[in-house]
């Protein structure tokens, strides 16, 4: 019985090391991601690229120059997200 006891214990412990050294990996790979993150800001006015969708191997990654939204308030067709657009300048 005290065999049993001792391993079961031992189990325990090991997948508590264990759980430990996951969470202070994903928080070392998180804070590294981060760094390498590039602020992304515009304002009214900028002109952007918007990334392809699916491009094909020997497609451009990013297409024409896009205004978000005109002056006059005209309606986007949809949400864009800030990881398909970066800044485009002339």
């Amino acid at each position: 019985m005290d065999e049993r006891n001792v391993s079961v214990d031992l189990i325990d412990e090991a997948r508590g090391q264990a759980a430990q050294n996951l969470d202070r990996y994903i928080t070392a790979t998180k804070a590294w991601f981060n760094t390498k993150l590039a602020p992304r800001s515009f304002v009214p006015g900028d002109m952007v690229l918007w990334r392809a969708l699916n491009p094909g191997k020997l497609q451009n990654k990013w297409e024409g120059s896009f205004r978000l939204a005109e002056l006059d308030g005209a309606p986007l067709p949809h949400p864009w997200n800030v990881e398909a657009l970066k800044k485009y300048y002339i």
